[in-house]
């Protein structure tokens, strides 16, 4: 992931939309975390005041690294909502006048 934002060989602003092409398994097995990191992953970490020096270290070490640790409190607490969704669940039962 370090390497895919040091490199630069990202996309400024990820896509809005996703767009699925069939790819075979042995493709999508070649493939790292780094391979799906877009520049927004900086932003991430800024906005949550996380800190980023630990993403220097090898994987082996992390988990012993105070760092880590207090990222991934925060990684796994933060709630992920799909706005879209929720919007239309809304605009169903305001419609149905549930």
């Amino acid at each position: 992931m370090v390497r895919a934002v040091e490199e630069g060989d990202l996309e400024k602003e990820p896509v809005k939309y996703v767009t699925w092409n069939a790819i075979s398994v042995a493709e999508l097995e070649n493939k790292s975390v780094a391979d799906f990191v877009t520049r927004n992953i900086e932003s991430l970490f800024t906005k949550l005041r996380l800190p980023q020096e630990f993403l220097q270290l090898p994987a082996s070490q992390c988990a012993d690294n105070h760092e880590y640790q207090t990222a991934a409190v925060v990684a796994r607490t933060v709630a992920v909502v799909n706005d879209h969704a929720e919007r239309g669940v809304v605009l169903i039962h305001q419609l149905s006048g549930s």
